[in-house]
């Protein structure tokens, strides 16, 4: 695994890229999310995000960090969960101020299974806990750059772990 902790003033990006790098050909993984109150993952292929790419949004008197930078266009196909129960994928919304499509999930993900589709440009993510009920995909990718597996386990304790994909 190749680490990388992104610094950005006070706050943290504790995303990790996986290995090995992709260039071409399908590629799918499995990651054990129980337990988890919050995460982001896919893939990414780009330079470290710009510093510009991070946005806070008022509300009242706090100030809530926004992970606008996982987007297509800066070089994330992500999808995450964030205060327990919220499931989104981060899209590129150029008509709207959303930055992420809220998912709804039957059944909470205990593990979320991941396919790259590089040659045909498309990013699955599957609820492997729900017989492999399709969550999002993200289709028309172009991918012109080398693209690695993306973790993001946020500030929740604890490990996300790569799981042997179900047969």
């Amino acid at each position: 695994m190749i680490g990388r902790l992104f610094r950005r003033g006070y706050e943290e990006d504790y995303g990790v890229l996986g290995s090995p790098l992709i260039t071409s050909g399908k590629h799918y993984w499995e990651v054990d999310v129980s337990d988890k109150y919050a995460w982001v993952l896919g893939v990414y292929g780009n330079n470290c995000p710009d510093s510009n790419t991070m946005d806070f949004v008022n509300e009242g008197n706090n100030y809530q960090h926004v992970c606008s930078q996982y987007k297509p266009k800066y070089g994330y196909w992500v999808i995450g969960l964030q205060n327990h129960s919220e499931y989104k994928a981060f899209v590129n919304l150029d008509s709207s101020n959303a930055l992420s499509l809220t998912l709804s999930l039957k059944i909470p993900p205990r593990c979320v299974g991941v396919f790259l589709d590089y040659n045909a440009g498309t990013v699955s993510f599957f609820n492997v806990t729900d017989y492999g009920f399709l969550i999002c995909k993200f289709s028309s990718c172009s991918f012109s750059q080398e693209m690695f597996p993306y973790f993001n386990p946020m500030k929740c304790p604890g490990p996300l772990k790569l799981c042997s994909p179900s047969s």
